[in-house]
């Protein structure tokens, strides 16, 4: 199951859930929304700290190449 599938699943619980919330007295599931929310929050999350390790490495790679090439260590 990809990120973006796992994030609608979620999306979707979390709907059902509301679904159910009538009164105050629906503290359970007022509960799961808090829950849901916060695991949408951190898979989205994990996807962007994912992506910025990758632009950073990326970029680290292009300074050192770019470096040894300056220095005239590339042959």
């Amino acid at each position: 199951m990809t990120r973006k599938k796992v994030i609608e699943q979620l999306e979707s619980l979390k709907s059902h859930s509301e679904s159910f919330t009538f009164n105050d007295s629906d503290e359970i599931w007022k509960n799961d929304i808090i829950a849901l929310d916060y695991a949408i929050r951190c898979v989205k999350a994990n996807k962007r700290a994912l992506e910025s390790r990758y632009a950073t490495a990326w970029w680290t790679s292009i300074f050192w190449i770019a470096l040894i090439w300056a220095v005239g260590l590339w042959r």
